[in-house]
């Protein structure tokens, strides 16, 4: 058995993603959006094969940092694909091809989509991930199972005669960004996403039918937006966003509402609502509303050079914290 690295566009990966994933972060697509967000990083396809049949996979991100390279599984949570079976043999293999090539760390995760077993010698760093289970049910019956506080803030938002409309062309994705920016200051957050990887997702999954911008319009002004993504059965409520003066008038709840009554016109089994920092009780207060389930979502790292990686969790702690994200955003000015 050996390690191949595949670029983004090669049929055989196509199709081996196709069989064997249920997830739109491990497609060609997603890692094409990955690409255009961090610009010069190495965005592949690492496999296990015999014989030259591919056994196992995963896509991998690498971020050359100078004083640190990390590679991850594609980010927010791609994992492995193929057999389980093989996961070992090929965690092995890979952390060999991977040192070679002067990785100082490896990050795995491991979510309800991708389940496989606990990576030996890996440290696991556990959130949350909240899915919304839609299988047989229509629009009026995920409504009366909505709480009471859910279908009150719905109404008010109705009432006051908010308009959820999906975007229009892209020129728009200026506005989507905008509102983007504004909340992730707001929030005290650095904003992973920028404005390539939103044209990006416009581009390689808006056109392509499978992602979806709707904005929350108050008379003429953007009030909200929110992005979802989609992908075999799957609806992921990926950004959402919106103007701090409006936030009194709650359009991310009609942003939500609509989106889980869009997932169910798709036909979606699930809405995944998507990680939630273990921290973030705000965030976890306000996916917990609409009834989802919730399980635990596991980052897994093995540190190839320990002494590098615990000076990126400091550097990576600090870029988090509100100085850390200040501070960048005016490097990047």
């Amino acid at each position: 058995m050996e390690i191949k690295q595949y670029p983004i566009g090669h049929s055989d990966i196509k199709n081996f993603v196709q069989d064997h994933s249920c997830s739109i972060f491990d497609s060609p697509s997603w890692l094409s959006v990955l690409k255009d967000n961090f610009g010069n990083a190495e965005v592949s396809y690492y496999c296990l094969l015999d014989n030259g049949k591919i056994l196992a996979c995963l896509g991998i991100t690498v971020l050359d940092f100078k004083f640190i390279k990390i590679a991850q599984s594609n980010f927010p949570y791609g994992g492995f694909m193929g057999s389980k079976e093989y996961f070992p043999i090929f965690t092995e293999l890979l952390l060999k091809e991977l040192s070679n090539r002067s990785i100082h760390l490896l990050k795995i995760v491991k979510t309800s989509w991708n389940d496989f077993e606990g990576l030996k010698g890996f440290s696991p760093i556990k959130d949350y991930q909240h899915i919304l289970n839609l299988n047989g049910l229509s629009k009026d019956s995920v409504w009366q199972n909505y709480k009471k506080r859910v279908r009150r803030d719905v109404r008010r938002a109705e009432k006051l005669n908010i308009k959820i409309l999906k975007i229009e062309n892209r020129a728009e994705i200026e506005v989507f960004g905008r509102l983007y920016r504004e909340t992730m200051m707001r929030n005290k957050a650095y904003p992973h996403m920028n404005k390539n990887s939103l044209y990006s997702i416009y581009d390689n999954l808006c056109m392509q039918g499978n992602a979806e911008i709707f904005f929350a319009k108050l008379n003429e002004d953007y009030i909200g937006s929110m992005l979802l993504l989609y992908f075999k059965k799957v609806c992921y409520y990926f950004l959402s966003a919106s103007a701090t003066k409006f936030l009194s008038y709650s359009p991310n709840d009609l942003l939500v509402y609509t989106g889980i009554n869009f997932a169910i016109e798709k036909k979606a089994d699930f809405f995944d609502f998507m990680t939630t920092p273990f921290h973030n009780k705000q965030l976890m207060n306000f996916k917990e509303k609409w009834g989802p389930d919730s399980s635990f979502i596991y980052t897994y790292e093995k540190l190839l050079n320990p002494a590098r990686a615990k000076i990126w969790h400091l550097v990576y702690k600090f870029i988090n914290s509100a100085p850390g994200s200040l501070m960048l955003r005016a490097v990047r000015k």
